[in-house]
């Protein structure tokens, strides 16, 4: 085998990136990188600029920076997702790192200085756009003796967070007047956050949801009219393409003229009743409640549906008093009266009524609600109301500007073209144990992966931190051509067609066809049209880019399936098991129940050999089902594992699991518990008990959705105000509506079954954090 030669690497692939860049931290406070990115969005709104009093070089200087800035910070989100997780992380650090280093540089230190206060000071009063002032200065806490109440409420804020000077003592105010420097005077940009970061959202406005099939379906579109959509929306992408290259002004300036040129042709498309649905599904969709995440391994969906359009459901929200310009004390009257009606609507959930008499009710409650809303309205507004909502749409709410679900990453995330038709990650790969099982690697491979794997980490880092994009692409090129080469002098032949089929898993794991489609040689393997190309680069499933032929190729191309991901934009990061294996392996990775159930170093092996046995064949099932999901095969090989589980342990062992997970669900699902056969049996409950239980469990199921119909949705999507999602009361009836439900199926057991209830559960055990869930 021959040995690997670093001098050629390093002297090809560091091309850019002054050794200072990277070197200056190895390991970089993450508190710091968060507060100079925030810097960074601040610095060139124009209130800062005459604050810090920078001259016309710094300007540019700064301007030139920002410019390359956007193309770098797209292309290194696509190479951390492509990295392991360790990886992955040092190269988010060492990028901010870059450019902090490059813009104070460009900075006196007073300007500096002064820029940080400002930043803090913007966060601390709750408008600044990058998180609360904890997020970006944790110290802040240690120096202000911050409590735990302020603390909390501090981090609950979020964007909207609560102003710092607000929750302050008048001695804590003082030593924030230290820390935070005088006042800052100036106005930033649009709502308090620095200008230029919107645009590409902003510009897609005209065009929202007018690309998900459920809306064109809706609207009736005809074929020609979704033709027409489809160059509009090419339009509206190279225009995005296009901002990268100019200054703020010059992007507004597109930016506007493009938006209002798109709005033009989007009108002059649509029918006048087209044009007044589009309007109304855009409220309805807007007014509803959702949560982002979800839609497969990957996140990036938007999980929701419409809600009725009544007025008590639409006008608390925020949406519908803008919309309707609703005044101050028609506001405060609406809020007021579905306040009412939700506490009317909580009560009479936790009444021991039964649940039709209790769907009557508030079915009442809600009618004369209904009533008094409208009332509180001009003949105007109803007017307008009745405009704005029509007919609820019929179907779970689209994304909003393009994002995807699925596997994968959200569209315009990632930019996975920067290393098309080349190798970047596969050394790294090579440094993880799950790797080196697969492949094989004999004991003196892997010691020279060992010996070699912090100068690889190093050149890759240099590499990917090259903030010039000329130079960066040309980097990324040289060490594509090295990495092949000690790819081929370090590995054996099958080796080396092993690990390139797991860097196509990665790809595809993070960019679906397009990552798959980008990998070396893999084009031409699959013998694509320029036309599939294209289909590929703009992310569309694989079903509607490939022939069946060309399938069966990319099959070859994955090679068999694994039980791990590689990569940080894969299913959930190396070494973790994630759905759907059973939580038992999930719960015997958290080390606090090892120790409870006293499990061996030799047993923790076996039990991470099972759960990769287990999620390969998982894996396996799922390519075989073609995109369904094979809930039979999961459901087997779920029961297969349980019992080699079983099998290992020790009986004393699996009484203590046992009795662990019988704790967690019973704290929360009592109901859950009661129904488990073991349970069932062991405490002896007879017929008329179980049906008692399942009763007692359907009539909450039956409360817990009406609560999540009548007082979730009520408030939609922001809540009055602006606030949560969620009504005030909330969470107060979906506790006292949980104690009902545990109190009631208390009372069906026996003063005996209670005792032997007991005995189930064993000794009680303080799980610390979530249980059930890997730390």
């Amino acid at each position: 085998m021959k040995q690997l030669s670093f001098l050629a690497l390093l002297a090809v692939v560091v091309v850019t990136a002054p050794a200072a860049n990277v070197q200056a931290q190895t390991k970089p406070d993450p508190a710091s990188i968060r507060l100079y990115s925030a810097m960074r969005a601040y610095i060139l709104d124009k209130a800062v600029i005459d604050e810090l009093k920078l001259d016309e070089t710094q300007q540019a200087k700064l301007t030139a920076l920002q410019k390359e800035t956007r193309s770098y910070l797209t292309d290194v989100s696509t190479l951390t997702y492509l990295l392991p997780e360790k990886d992955s992380t040092e190269l988010r650090n060492q990028s901010q790192l870059v450019l902090a280093q490059e813009m104070l540089t460009i900075l006196k230190d007073n300007q500096t200085q002064r820029l940080k206060e400002i930043t803090l000071q913007q966060a601390a009063s709750g408008q600044g756009f990058y998180g609360s002032i904890l997020t970006l200065n944790p110290k802040v806490a240690d120096e202000l003796k911050l409590t735990d109440e302020q603390k909390t409420k501090l981090r609950q804020g979020g964007r909207r967070g609560q102003s710092l000077m607000d929750l302050l003592t008048d001695e804590q105010k003082k030593k924030w007047s230290d820390i935070a420097g005088k006042p800052f005077e100036g106005k930033l940009g649009p709502g308090g956050r620095p200008g230029g970061n919107f645009l590409t959202f902003t510009l897609a406005v005209p065009l929202q949801y007018l690309d998900d099939p459920a809306v064109q379906k809706d609207l009736e579109l005809t074929d020609a009219q979704k033709k027409k959509l489809a160059e509009l929306d090419k339009k509206q992408s190279d225009v995005v393409a296009k901002l990268a290259s100019l200054n703020d002004e010059e992007q507004s300036k597109l930016a506007d003229e493009t938006r209002k040129q798109l709005t033009k042709d989007v009108e002059e498309l649509l029918s006048a009743a087209q044009v007044k649905r589009l309007k109304q599904l855009r409220f309805q969709f807007t007014v509803a409640p959702r949560r982002f995440g979800g839609g497969g391994p990957g996140g990036g969906a938007f999980d929701g549906v419409v809600i009725p359009m009544q007025p008590i459901y639409v006008l608390p929200t925020p949406t519908a008093a803008n919309s309707l310009h609703l005044n101050e004390e028609q506001t405060t009257q609406i809020r007021k009266r579905a306040e009412q009606r939700e506490t009317d609507v909580g009560k009479a959930l936790l009444s021991d009524d039964k649940f039709e008499d209790i769907e009557k009710k508030v079915a009442k409650l809600n009618e004369s609600a209904n009533a008094d809303l409208l009332a509180l309205l001009t003949d105007e507004q109803k007017t307008e109301f009745k405009e704005l909502t029509g007919k609820a749409f019929n179907g779970p709410i689209p994304p909003p500007f393009g994002f995807r679900g699925g596997p994968g990453l959200p569209r315009g995330f990632i930019r996975i073209a920067v290393v098309e038709d080349l190798y970047f990650a596969e050394l790294l790969y090579l440094t993880v144990k799950d790797v080196q099982a697969e492949l094989k690697l004999t004991e003196d491979q892997i010691k020279q992966v060992s010996t070699q794997e912090e100068k690889w980490r190093t050149a890759l880092m240099y590499v990917a931190t090259t903030l010039n994009a000329e130079k960066r692409a040309k980097a990324l090129k040289s060490l594509s051509a090295l990495v092949e080469k000690q790819m081929g002098d370090l590995l054996k032949a099958e080796q080396m067609k092993r690990l390139k089929q797991l860097a196509i898993r990665a790809r595809a794991d993070v960019d679906g066809t397009t990552g798959l489609c980008s990998y070396p040689g893999a084009a031409a393997e699959l013998k694509l049209t320029a036309d599939q190309k294209a289909k590929a680069a703009a992310g569309e499933p694989e079903k509607a880019v490939l022939s069946e032929e060309q399938r069966k190729k990319v099959r070859e191309l994955r090679g068999e399936p694994i039980g791990f991901s590689l990569t940080t934009g894969g299913f959930g990061g190396p070494g973790r098991f994630f759905s759907p294996a059973p939580e038992r392996l999930n719960w015997l990775e958290i080390e606090s129940i090892q120790k409870e159930v006293k499990l061996t170093e030799a047993q923790l092996t076996k039990v991470r050999v099972i759960g990769k046995k287990h999620q390969t064949q998982v894996r396996i099932e799922e390519e075989k089902a073609d995109g369904q999901y094979p809930a039979e095969k999961i459901q087997a090989l779920d029961e297969a594992t349980l019992k080699a589980l079983d099998a290992l342990l020790m009986p004393e062992q699996s009484k203590r699991l046992r009795q662990l997970e019988l704790q967690q669900v019973s704290q929360f699902n009592l109901g859950e518990a009661l129904r488990e056969k073991d349970v069932i049996e062991g405490l002896k409950l007879s017929k008329d008990q179980q049906e008692k239980i399942a009763a007692i469990e359907e009539d909450n199921k039956k409360r817990v959705t009406l609560l999540d119909r009548e007082i979730v949705r009520r408030f939609g999507r922001g809540g009055p105000g602006g606030g949560p999602g969620t009504g005030p009361m909330t969470p107060d009836v979906r506790g006292k509506l949980n104690e009902r439900r545990q109190t009631k199926l208390q009372e069906v057991l026996t003063t005996e079954q209670k005792e032997k209830w007991k005995e189930l559960l064993g000794k009680p055990f303080d799980f610390g954090g979530p249980p059930g869930f890997p730390e």
